[in-house]
Order: C-alpha cells, then structure tokens, then sequence
C-alpha cells in the first residue's frame, strides 16, 4: 500500500476510535456532540445547546476535547563498543520476533528521560548518549512514535519489569541476516516499514546520527 494511502486509512481509523471512546464530557458527564467532521467534541451545555447547570470545562481552554495523542519513545541502544544493539521481546508477539526497546511518555518528562527510563525500567541497562532520530505516527488506536539512538554504558541485562519475555544483545551480523530474512537466523526483525525498522537500518547502515530527509509514515 502506498505511504500516502496508507496515512489516509491511518488517520481515519484513529479518528473513528477516539470518538467511540470519548462519548461523554470528562467534567460534568454529559454525552458530547461530534463537531468540525469528527475532529472535535464538546459538552452539550456550550451556548445553550442543553439546559441546565453549566459545566466547568467551559471556565477555560479545556470546553472541547480533541484527538488524543499518547507519546511513545523507541530506542535502538547500542553496546559501548558500538557493534551490538539490544533489542527485546515481548511474550505476545509473533514466534522468534524482537525490536527495539519502547515505551509511553510520563507526565512532566522530557523525551530523553523517558528513554532512558524505558531502556533502564525494561531491560537494566544504563544509557548516556540519547539523540532523536525520526518519527513514526501508530493511531492503534493513537500513538506517536518518537524514534532514538542511544548508546550505553553498560551491558548487564536485568528485567526490572515484566514488560518483557527476554532481551539480548545482537551482532551486526546477527541482526542483517534478521532483517534479510534469512531461514538460518535465530530471530525474526519488526516488519519493514515499522520505526524499529527505520532506526535498526540506520545502525546497520552507519547513519544512526543522522536524521532522515523524510518522516517515515504509518504502514498497513
């Protein structure tokens, strides 16, 4: 499917989500009214349009509710000696499939922050050096994949959560024959066009500092 198609169907398949979801005022309780083709909800008390006592997310900029975004950083960690990258697993995932550590964005964080707090909350590895790479928009049912490199300063692996089947550290070796696909190879990569992808080539390929000229765009 083509990228521009597939961010169309992306983008409506989020919107109709978010307003299954968000049917009623999260202030007063009442059942929102779909506004501007889907793209806004507001309490039906604004101007009038129901009787009764009015409700106080009409005391600011909070009358309307709008798409949710959750912010959710990926990161490709690299071993200090530069030719390994840790990827995880989780139990639900396809047979043999790993990819790149991720998480979502806590309150009052910044991107880097939380990257380092997935990497060391996930997996017990300690990352220094952490630099935005790309973005991916994932509306299943509305996240934005923020994408990273980061290299760490060390190598023990401890699951401090049970966020995680397993976790290891993989060759470059390793990892091309993954990602080629290859029958021999002991685990499977995220499919193409996912982030993971994206950020694991830019190690692959030396390119793991630099940005790309394009975003990568949702794939179905």
């Amino acid at each position: 499917m083509e990228k521009s198609v597939s961010a169309i169907i992306a983008q409506a398949a989020a919107m109709v989500d978010w307003n299954t979801r968000t049917k009623f005022c999260s202030a007063c309780g009442k059942r929102t009214i779909s506004q501007e083709a889907g793209y806004k909800r507001n309490c039906p008390t604004l101007d009038g349009q129901e009787k009764g006592e009015k409700c106080i997310s009409h005391t600011g900029v909070q009358n309307f509710a709008y798409p949710r975004t959750d912010a959710v950083v990926i990161v490709c960690i690299i071993h200090p000696n530069g030719d390994k990258i840790l990827l995880g697993r989780q139990r639900r995932w396809p047979n043999k499939m790993f990819s790149c550590i991720s998480g979502f964005v806590e309150a009052a964080e910044t991107l880097e922050e939380a990257v380092r707090r997935e990497a060391f909350e996930e997996t017990g590895v300690i990352v220094d050096r952490v630099a935005y790479h790309s973005s991916q928009p994932w509306p299943f049912p509305n996240s934005l994949m923020l994408g990273f490199i980061a290299e760490a300063v060390s190598t023990d692996i401890h699951f401090r959560d049970d966020e995680l089947e397993s976790a290891e550290w993989f060759t470059r070796s390793e990892v091309i024959a993954a990602v080629k696909g290859d029958k021999s190879s002991a685990f499977s990569m995220a499919p193409k066009g996912s982030l993971a992808s994206t950020l694991v080539h830019a190690w692959i390929n030396d390119k793991k500092w630099q940005q790309p000229t394009s975003t990568t765009n949702a794939k179905m």
